[in-house]
């Protein structure tokens, strides 16, 4: 279709020969449904609730796939209490 320039051609076609290509698939999925945790310090911060529902979807995606990507739940618990103090302290600075 002449879309892809001869260089860009030769690297995916280098980058299939070595699989990793298609090792993309093997990634794992990440979750962005908001973690029942989430919800509960959402609902007990107004701050928190405010600043995370004024962000784009694409922006509440990211802040949810920080927190389901952790295995263990104490990562988990982290990750959740740094994002709701980064939420407070991004309201006080508006």
């Amino acid at each position: 279709q002449g879309l892809m320039r001869e260089s860009g051609f030769a690297k995916v076609t280098k980058v299939k020969e070595s699989g990793v290509w298609d090792k993309s698939a093997d990634r794992p999925k990440i979750s962005f449904e908001i973690p029942s945790e989430f919800k509960k310090a959402l609902a007990e911060s107004n701050i928190a609730k405010t600043f995370f529902d004024r962000l784009a979807p694409s922006y509440q995606k990211q802040f949810i796939g920080w927190i389901n990507v952790a295995k263990r739940q104490k990562t988990k618990s982290a990750g959740l209490r740094s994002r709701l103090l980064y939420f407070s302290r991004a309201r006080d600075s508006d």
